[in-house]
């Protein structure tokens, strides 16, 4: 933590998957790789490579699990909602290689388009701390819920 601390503002890259995020050890590899080209900090947040690319959802061209719905829930991330970039999978390996790896982190460091992913990253991140603020949106809500299930529960 206290290296994460010493580091300027915006100069890390957090890299997670979540809990699906498990990666063809080939993948990681090129991830890792990748990341060390792109010469900019990052914090990566690991899980154990597999043999297979059965679970590694977030990199192959198709899924296993629901590609349809992956496939759409990153083009959304990426043209409607303008949060993410999204790397190009080079169809012949099945990979995203380690010099797409560091263009995209490159871009999205130091690039005009990161800056406005970042810019709007910010805003959403903004948002949702006013919503859920003591006295915002999401907080009324569930009070309005609660007293209209008291109010009920009284009849």
């Amino acid at each position: 933590m206290r290296w994460l601390d010493n580091q300027p503002s915006g100069s890390v890259l957090f890299v997670s998957f979540g809990t699906g995020g498990v990666l063809p050890l080939e993948q990681f590899q090129e991830l890792a790789s990748g990341l060390e080209l792109s010469g900019h900090r990052f914090l990566w947040v690991i899980k154990s490579p597999t043999r297979g690319a059965v679970d590694a959802a977030y990199f192959t061209v198709q899924s296993k699990e629901d590609p349809l719905e992956q496939k759409m829930n990153a083009v959304m991330l990426v043209e409607d909602v303008k949060v993410a970039l999204r790397p190009k999978v080079d169809e012949e390996k099945g990979l995203i290689g380690r010099q797409e790896i560091a263009e995209v982190v490159k871009s999205l460091m130091e690039g005009e388009e990161g800056m406005k992913v970042r810019s709007k990253m910010i805003e959403f991140k903004d948002e949702a701390a006013k919503v859920l603020r003591d006295d915002g949106s999401s907080s009324n809500s569930l009070s309005e819920v609660a007293n209209i299930w008291k109010t009920q529960k009284t009849i």
